[in-house]
């Protein structure tokens, strides 16, 4: 019994955290927002939408954030709660595990899929792509359209990376 609620507080301690870390990044995103704004004598806000036509997406909201927001922690959160029985499993853990899955699953990754998943972030892509020698795959349709990334593609570079 004691196990079983150690574990549930290690799980509450990293979900404290997570939270923590989600709290920085939209704290960031806002930043980010402001000195647009500055930058922009308050017009419309021309990265946000630029950004946005190109990554194909809309606007996100809080909740949408919440979603798609992937830690180093969440695996280990996920192994964490397994270990529970399924009663006592927490519920926004499976949130997380139904996620995973989902990113995990998918063939085609968009820019911000291949940052959450492999934690390779925009601006590295960018680098790896614009290589000469043993650039990462990318497909984009028309210049200066959305980028997708075959998984298998990107595995395959992956483990060319550190041979």
């Amino acid at each position: 019994m004691q196990k079983i609620e150690a574990i549930k507080e290690i799980i509450e301690d990293l979900l404290s955290i997570r939270k923590n870390q989600y709290d920085q990044y939209v704290d960031s995103l806002i930043e980010k927002s402001w000195a647009e704004d500055i930058m922009n004598d308050g017009r419309k806000p021309l990265f946000r939408e630029i950004l946005h036509e190109i990554n194909g997406t809309k606007e996100k909201d809080a909740d949408e954030i919440w979603e798609d927001f992937v830690t180093e922690f969440d695996a280990p959160l996920v192994k964490l709660n397994n270990l529970l029985e399924v009663e006592d499993r927490n519920d926004e853990v499976l949130e997380i595990e139904k996620n995973m899955v989902r990113l995990n699953s998918k063939k085609i990754l968009t820019v911000k899929d291949l940052e959450e998943k492999y934690s390779i972030s925009k601006s590295t892509q960018k680098q790896y792509r614009s290589r000469l020698y043993n650039a990462l795959p990318y497909h984009q349709k028309v210049q200066n359209g959305k980028i997708t990334y075959n998984v298998d593609e990107v595995e395959q570079w992956l483990e060319n990376q550190h041979k």
